[in-house]
């Protein structure tokens, strides 16, 4: 003879069973879906400081000898402001101007002829830098940019003076940085930034021939983001 009422109690308890064991994996299925998406991406504007070494190759011939031959190994500095499109979770586009002062000294010029001291050039250019973010910390970017470049000669002892000159340059970027907070990286950039049409004319001296000035830059860059 069935015992209908313990059959029943036995049905309730597997049916507040099942629901208990439901209810617990829709929970835990859901707690890991949202631990699993990724963090919304987030425009941002920001700010940066950059600084380093540059190296000057090529240029115009002074007195049979090319300009970026004979000029030591420079410093750099510089600032940069910009805006962030964040397009996806692991990558971004930035926008920014740049403004880098690099400085180098002349060498094996004889100081009867020109005392050469420091060349100077300031660039003012404008970037565009794509990033992709392979681990939530660390960014890989490249980028390019165009510009002008106003290049100025400084003399020693009153010697010949050079004309200043305002160029022609564009670049090229590649870097890696680290989010060492969620809102501050820190990274190491390369910038070949080529110049164009650089002369190097003493006043009162005949049009020279026009060369490519090729600046190598190794950079320490710190840039800090604002949401938008």
């Amino acid at each position: 003879m069935i015992n209908k009422e313990k059959v029943m109690k036995n049905l309730t308890k597997v049916a507040v069973a099942v629901a208990a064991l439901t209810a617990s994996a829709a929970g835990f299925a859901g707690g890991t879906d949202n631990y699993a998406k990724p963090a919304a991406p987030q425009d941002a504007y920001y700010v940066g400081l950059h600084g380093g070494f540059n190296i000057a190759k090529g240029g115009p011939e002074l007195s049979g000898k090319k300009v970026g031959n004979n000029l030591k190994t420079g410093m750099g500095l510089g600032l940069n402001v910009g805006y962030k499109f964040a397009f996806a979770a692991d990558q971004a586009a930035r926008a920014e101007f740049e403004y880098t002062y690099l400085g180098n000294k002349w060498k094996g010029f004889p100081r009867d002829e020109f005392a050469l001291n420091r060349l100077s050039q300031n660039l003012f250019m404008l970037n565009g830098i794509y990033d992709y973010s392979p681990m939530q910390e660390l960014t890989l970017s490249a980028g390019a940019g165009l510009g002008l470049a106003h290049l100025s000669t400084s003399v020693k002892n009153g010697a010949t003076k050079f004309k200043s000159e305002t160029r022609f340059a564009m670049q090229l970027i590649a870097g890696a940085s680290y989010n060492v907070m969620p809102e501050l990286s820190l990274g190491v950039n390369y910038k070949f930034t080529p110049v164009l049409g650089t002369k190097f004319q003493a006043e009162s001296a005949p049009a020279s021939k026009s060369k490519v000035l090729y600046n190598n830059q190794i950079e320490l860059a710190l840039n800090y983001f604002i949401p938008a």
